[in-house]
């Protein structure tokens, strides 16, 4: 080993950190993670040296789509029913990307991992329609809210609660819905409690 003395200071050379991968593990790491830096931290490695790597191994790096271009062409596979990953496939890009792209341009991609709907934590019925003004991060809209909104022809306001009234949270037929506000809502579904309760432990800060 050459050790370079400057200033009074052991210098040590640097050395290029180690790297093993044959052309087909590559090209399948590049392909499914869909850029560069993402395969150069799979491995732990700089980015140019994939690069160099994938020069050397004469592998073709992904198209560079605008996102307008993108959007079209998930457009046009996403009518041949094609989910993400199918696109994701189809477009060497990452789902993410995919997703990204489909909500910024409003493009609904059908969704073959649920039937159309779900049943949350809390036993509501929740119905996939990404496209709803009120719809979650992941494109469902509580099924009581919806028969509520097509029986009145219009979307609920923020302030407006449809509320069960045999509290059978799984029966949305509309003659088991109500409309009311949030206030409303607060009171029928808090009577008759009395606070937080008795502690089981005393309180942290509380005075004896």
């Amino acid at each position: 080993m050459v050790i370079l003395k400057k200033g009074g200071f052991t210098m040590f050379p640097r050395f290029e950190k180690k790297f093993f991968v044959n052309r087909i593990e590559l090209e399948l790491a590049y392909n499914k993670l869909g850029s560069l830096q993402k395969v150069a931290d799979r491995y732990n490695v700089s980015k140019k040296l994939i690069l160099n790597y994938m020069k050397k191994f004469n592998i073709k790096r992904n198209k560079r789509w605008k996102p307008a271009d993108l959007a079209i062409k998930i457009k046009e596979l996403a009518g041949k029913m094609m989910n993400g990953n199918k696109i994701s496939c189809e477009l060497k890009l990452t789902q993410t990307r995919i997703y990204q792209v489909a909500k910024q341009f409003d493009i609904n991609i059908c969704d073959n991992y649920h039937p159309g709907f779900i049943t949350s934590h809390s036993g509501y019925i929740l119905i996939h329609k990404p496209d709803h003004h009120y719809a979650d991060s992941k494109g469902y809209v509580r099924k009581h809210r919806l028969v509520m909104e097509e029986y009145l022809g219009r979307y609920l306001d923020d302030f407006e609660k449809v509320h069960h009234c045999n509290m059978d949270v799984t029966d949305n037929q509309i003659e088991n819905l109500e409309l009311i506000s949030i206030g409303e809502h607060t009171s029928i579904h808090h009577k008759g409690k009395m606070g937080r309760g008795p502690d089981k432990q005393p309180r942290k800060n509380s005075k004896r």
